[in-house]
C-alpha cells in the first residue's frame, strides 16, 4: 500500500483479487483504479483444494461477493478477460459500470522468439500440458490415458502443484510411469518446451469457471502449432472447432483415443496445428488486443485530467 502510493501512478491496475482492499483504500484515497478479473472468482472459491471445510468456503465466498460489488461500485473500470463474464456481472449487480473486454491473448513475438528445449526424447512422442496441476483440470485422467498409447509416448506436465498430497497421488497412478514433471517452469521457457511436443492438452472438468472460459494455455498451444486435445465443452466446440479434437476429461480412454487418433494421423493433426496458427495470427494474438488497453487507459486518464 505504502509503495503503491509511493509511485504516485496515474492509473493502478491490477488483477489479484487478494489486492481489493488495498485497491479501495487507495480509490477512497482518490486513485484511478481498474480490476482485471481473470477468472470468476466466487466459483473458483467451490472449486479449491486447500479450502477443506464446506463452511470456509461459503464465508470466503461471500467475503469476496462483498468486495467484488464494492469494486463494481467503486472503480474506474473492470477488465473482463472472457466474453461470458460480462452476463455474469450484469446478471448479479443489475446495474451498468464501466467495464472493457480484453482477452489475455498470447503475445505472438514473445512466442516466435523463443527457441525449442533441446529436450525431445530419441524415439516416441510428447503429450504436453501446461498450467495449474489440479484435481479439476483432469490431470489423473490424462495421467491414466497416457499409459494406453504407443509404447514411447511421453507425458510433459509444467506448472505447480495444487498440493502436496494431489501430487503424491498423482505419482501412484500407473500412468505415472510414462509422465515426466518438467517443473514449474518460468514464462519466457515454457514456450521452448511448447514447440518440442507434438499435442496439447486442455482437459479441464465442466465446471462453471472452465465451461465457457477461452484458456490461455490452448492459444500459446495453437500459436506453437500444437493440435490439441479438449474438453468436449459446446462452446469449446464453436471457439475451436478447427484446431482441436474432443474428449470427455471424466474419460481416459476417450482421452486416450483422442490422442492416439492424431499421432496415427499426422497429416491431420498438422494441418490442425497449422489452422490454430492460422488463427491467432488473425485473431487470437495480445498485439491486437492490447490496443483496446491502451485505448482504455487513455480514456480514464482523459477523465482525470478534465
Amino acid at each position: 500500500m505504502l509503495l503503491a502510493l509511493k509511485v504516485k501512478a496515474d492509473i493502478y491496475h491490477f488483477h489479484d483479487p487478494e489486492l481489493i482492499p488495498a485497491c479501495l483504500l487507495l480509490k477512497l484515497l482518490g486513485k484511478k483504479i481498474i480490476y482485471d478479473v481473470h477468472e470468476l472468482v466466487f466459483f473458483s472459491i467451490k472449486d479449491k483444494a486447500w479450502i477443506k471445510r464446506r463452511i470456509l468456503k461459503s464465508l470466503y465466498g461471500k467475503a469476496y461477493l462483498l468486495m467484488e460489488r464494492l469494486s463494481v461500485a467503486m472503480f474506474d473500470s473492470l477488465i473482463l478477460a472472457e466474453d461470458d463474464y460480462e452476463n455474469y456481472y450484469k446478471e448479479r449487480y443489475k446495474a451498468t459500470f464501466n467495464f472493457a473486454v480484453i482477452r489475455n491473448y498470447p503475445v505472438l513475438r514473445l512466442i516466435d522468439s523463443s527457441p525449442p528445449a533441446r529436450l525431445r526424447p530419441k524415439s516416441g512422442h510428447i503429450i504436453l500440458y501446461v498450467g495449474g496441476l489440479a484435481r479439476v483440470r483432469g490431470i489423473i485422467e490424462v495421467i491414466n490415458a497416457i499409459e494406453a498409447l504407443p509404447k514411447g509416448a511421453e507425458l510433459w506436465l509444467l506448472g505447480p502443484w495444487e498440493s502436496a498430497e494431489f501430487r503424491k497421488e498423482c505419482e501412484r497412478q500407473s500412468g505415472w510411469t510414462f509422465a515426466r514433471y518438467q517443473g514449474n517452469v518460468r514464462m519466457d521457457e515454457v514456450y521452448g518446451y511448447m514447440k518440442c511436443a507434438d499435442i496439447g492438452i486442455c482437459s479441464l472438468y465442466p465446471v462453471r469457471n472452465y465451461v465457457r472460459s477461452l484458456p490461455v494455455k490452448a492459444f500459446e498451444y495453437m500459436a506453437c502449432r500444437l493440435p490439441m486435445v479438449m474438453s468436449d465443452f459446446p462452446y469449446w466446440r464453436q471457439v475451436f472447432d478447427k484446431c482441436a479434437v474432443f474428449a470427455n476429461p471424466r474419460n481416459p480412454v476417450e482421452i486416450a483415443d483422442k490422442i492416439s487418433f492424431l499421432l496415427e494421423n499426422p497429416e491431420k493433426a498438422a494441418f490442425l496445428g497449422a489452422q490454430g496458427r492460422h488463427l491467432v495470427e488473425t485473431d487470437f494474438n495480445w498485439e491486437t488486443e492490447c490496443k483496446k488497453l491502451i485505448s482504455l487507459y487513455g480514456a480514464i486518464s482523459n477523465e482525470q485530467s478534465a
